[in-house]
């Protein structure tokens, strides 16, 4: 009778530890997962942007070391502001999901036919990648959730930093430019003539 007993108490102790080293691996898998990039991309890769809402769409496509709006007269985009999106959203972590269920996805506005933003990325003709961002969830921050995928994350993005309105994405003229830059040698001028500004 002893002698099972020591047998029952050992096979016990056997599972347990394996009940702890198994939870041990799940939580480092799940820490790992949670810390994973939610989009796998690199921003060199990606030369063509689409910015689709309810209401309008927007294309950006790269032209050598410039971006552009081909739908808007091939218009010059702002320096950097393309770049600095793509960076955003290269450095957006997975966390950990929110909601998996397909009401979720229509109450945070990240389904097929209801959501906030689309943004497509694409190398040459090939998509690259895709998210759907919904509502916000707190200061800079909303629900997203990739197409084909059930899980909502909430991830650190401010709608308004993907608009489809393209007067939000254009460069200043050229004019302008130098019209700002002949105001500002004119004022070096006048101080160095010993003018008081504003005089």
């Amino acid at each position: 009778m002893n002698k099972w007993l020591t047998v029952l108490s050992a096979l016990l102790a056997v599972q347990l530890v394996l009940a702890v080293v198994l939870h041990l691996d799940n939580d480092d898998a799940a820490a790992e997962q949670a810390q994973a990039k939610l989009l796998d991309f690199e921003v060199a890769q990606i030369d063509r942007l689409e910015i689709r809402s309810p209401e309008a769409s927007l294309v950006l496509t790269q032209d050598g070391d410039q971006w552009r709006l081909p739908e808007h007269e091939n218009a010059v985009v702002k320096p950097d502001q393309v770049d600095l999106l793509l960076d955003r959203l290269s450095l957006l972590k997975k966390g950990w999901p929110v909601a998996k269920t397909q009401s979720a996805a229509r109450r945070f506005k990240v389904s097929e036919d209801d959501f906030k933003r689309q943004l497509v990325l694409y190398q040459g003709d090939q998509q690259i990648e895709s998210l759907w961002v919904g509502d916000s969830s707190g200061l800079r921050q909303s629900h997203v959730r990739k197409p084909g995928e059930d899980a909502i994350y909430r991830v650190k993005f401010d709608v308004w930093q993907a608009s489809t309105q393209h007067e939000d994405w254009l460069a200043p003229p050229p004019e302008a430019e130098n019209t700002r830059e002949d105001g500002e040698e004119a004022s070096a001028e006048s101080l160095d003539a010993g003018e008081k500004p504003g005089a």
